[in-house]
């Protein structure tokens, strides 16, 4: 069977995905986190209001660095929610700072290095610079649950610092964006 140009351009273009290309790797502010991926604009559910209240009446001075890929199911089930959580909270919401990561999870090296990737979403919590807990892949049964267990549980003093660790991400999620 032999096709003429236009017929062959066509199957072409047939043939390629029909999906965006993945964010690159490296650190991200939210609005290029939801500009890679603006389905994360709405979560599956609303985060738990009792589980917010909770949340917003955490002692300040807790943080969050997430890694994440476009890419994974996991992320993409879990990183709505979290999201969405970070705006019911408000002023109260904890710094975050973002890093999308490539399918390999090499890039970028630095922070995966330093904060120990090896699946996606990872959240990792931190209060003063220390890490103090974090979720892999699955927060069980929920992301606001997940967190208050960690910020519930007694930080361990002799826990080393990250190297390289910011102290104090800037970001906060607007209460005004989606």
């Amino acid at each position: 069977m032999r096709f003429g140009p236009d017929r062959s351009m066509l199957l072409l273009l047939l043939a390629l995905p029909l999906t965006a290309s993945p964010a690159p790797p490296g650190r991200k502010t939210l609005e290029e986190v939801l500009a890679d991926s603006p389905a994360w604009r709405r979560a599956a559910r609303e985060p738990d209001p009792v589980r917010i209240e909770q949340l917003r009446s955490v002692e300040p001075g807790w943080s969050v660095e997430v890694a994440y890929g476009a890419w994974c199911s996991d992320s993409v089930r879990e990183m709505p929610l979290f999201i969405s959580t970070l705006k019911r909270m408000e002023e109260q919401a904890p710094a975050v700072l973002w890093f999308a990561v490539d399918r390999a999870k090499k890039e970028p090296a630095a922070e995966i290095r330093r904060l120990r990737i090896e699946r996606v979403p990872t959240f990792v919590t931190f209060r003063e610079g220390r890490e103090i807990g974090r979720v892999v892949e699955r927060a069980e049964p929920s992301i606001e649950e997940a967190l208050l267990r960690i910020l519930a549980s007694p930080a361990d003093p002799a826990a080393p610092a990250l190297p390289d660790a910011p102290r104090q991400p800037t970001e906060r999620p607007s209460p005004a964006s989606p």
